[in-house]
C-alpha cells in the first residue's frame, strides 16, 4: 500500500486528462513483431513488457512535446492491469486481475537508458508487490458500505492516479480460423474514463503486436500521430539493440 500512497502517487497534468471524455471516438493501431521487441531485450535487456513500457513512454513523450507541452523530467503514470493469479490457481474460473501503476520518464534520453530506468520501476514495484496491494483495496468493496462504494465509483471517473492505461495481452503465437477464413489481425480496445482520453490495448497475434490506441475524438485527433511516435520509438530501441548486440561481437 505504500507504494501507491506517496508523494509520487499523483499523475502529472496534461492535455491527455484535461476535459471530461466525449461520446465520439478514433482508433489507431500500431504493429510491432515480437521478434524485433524480443531482439531489443536481448540487446539491451528488460522483460517484453519493460520494452512495450519503454516504446509507448518514448512515444507519448514525443506526442507531448509535438503540442508544445513539458516533458523534461515529467513521468507520467501508467495504470498497467496484472494477474495476481498464484501458479495452483491457474485453470481456476473467474479473473483474477489487479493493477500496477508505473512512473514512466517521457522527456529526451537515450532509448537504452529509458528502458533500463523502466526495468528498474517495475522491478523495484514487483519487489513491493504493489500489484497485490491494488488487489486487496478493490477486495474491500466486499466489506464497506454501499454509499462509501457509490462515491469510490464517482470518484473512479475524475481518478488523479494515471494518465493512460496501457495493458499487454499474451495471445496464440498461431493462426486462428474460422469456417476456413484465417484471422489475420485482432486489435484490443480498452474503454476511456471520464478523465482519460487515451487508452493503450496490447495483443500479440500470431507474431505481432497489435496495438489498439482508443481517444476521444476531441480531445486527441491526433492519435495517428501518437500511433507514429510509438512506432518511431520501437524503431529507436530496435537500433539501439543492433548496436549494442554488434559491440558485443554477438550475431
Amino acid at each position: 500500500f505504500s507504494t501507491m500512497a506517496s508523494r509520487d502517487a499523483l499523475a502529472p497534468k496534461t492535455s491527455l486528462n484535461a476535459t471530461p471524455v466525449g461520446r465520439h471516438r478514433r482508433l489507431a493501431v500500431v504493429r510491432v513483431p515480437l521478434a524485433d521487441v524480443k531482439d531489443i531485450r536481448k540487446g539491451i535487456g528488460g522483460t517484453i513488457n519493460d520494452v512495450v513500457l519503454a516504446a509507448v513512454g518514448a512515444g507519448f513523450g514525443r506526442f507531448l512535446a509535438d503540442r508544445g507541452e513539458q516533458v523534461d523530467d515529467v513521468k507520467l503514470r501508467v495504470m498497467c492491469p496484472v494477474s495476481v493469479r498464484s501458479d495452483d490457481e491457474q485453470g481456476a474460473l473467474g479473473n483474477r486481475v489487479s493493477a500496477m501503476f508505473v512512473s514512466l520518464p517521457i522527456g529526451a534520453m537515450p532509448p537504452e537508458e529509458r528502458l533500463a530506468a523502466v526495468q528498474a520501476t517495475t522491478r523495484d514495484l514487483k519487489e513491493k508487490q504493489q500489484a497485490v496491494a491494488a488487489d486487496f483495496l478493490t477486495g474491500l468493496t466486499q466489506y464497506a458500505a454501499p454509499t462509501l462504494m457509490n462515491m469510490a465509483a464517482r470518484a473512479a471517473h475524475r481518478q488523479p492516479l494515471f494518465n493512460f492505461v496501457c495493458t499487454n495481452v499474451p495471445g496464440p503465437q498461431f493462426p486462428l480460423y474460422l469456417m476456413g477464413a484465417k484471422m489475420l489481425e485482432a486489435f484490443p480496445i480498452v474503454p476511456l474514463t471520464r478523465n482519460t482520453s487515451v487508452v493503450v490495448g496490447i495483443l500479440s497475434y500470431d507474431g505481432i503486436l497489435h496495438f489498439g490506441l482508443f481517444a476521444d475524438r476531441d480531445a486527441v485527433p491526433d492519435v495517428e500521430h501518437l500511433a507514429a511516435c510509438i512506432d518511431d520509438a520501437f524503431a529507436e530501441l530496435c537500433k539501439a539493440a543492433a548496436v549494442a548486440t554488434a559491440e558485443r561481437g554477438e550475431m
